[in-house]
């Protein structure tokens, strides 16, 4: 049984690859403004009925950080890697 990632599986499966991009874009400018210290900020997505807007702070970072990953994911899933923590060396 493969574990790759299936975009087509996803709740955000059936969305375009323009709406991915848009999506993916503004998550990405809404964390750089909680990065210079905005406290309240929004991202906003196109879906069929509309915009949906989200608002994070920074108590909210995390999963701020987490959406921009699952977007990069289904932007590219080919090429898409998981940043991963250093494991530390013990002697």
């Amino acid at each position: 049984m493969s574990r790759r990632f299936r975009p087509e599986r996803t709740i955000l499966g059936n969305w375009t690859q323009p709406q991915l991009e848009a999506a993916l874009l503004s998550a990405q400018l809404a964390l750089v403004n909680l990065q210079q210290g905005q406290r309240v900020v929004t991202a906003t997505y196109g879906q069929g009925d509309g915009a949906q807007t989200i608002t994070y702070t920074q108590t909210t970072r995390g999963a701020l950080e987490q959406w921009i990953l699952y977007l990069q994911a289904m932007v590219d899933p080919v090429n898409f890697r998981h940043p991963r923590r250093a494991i530390p060396a013990v002697f």
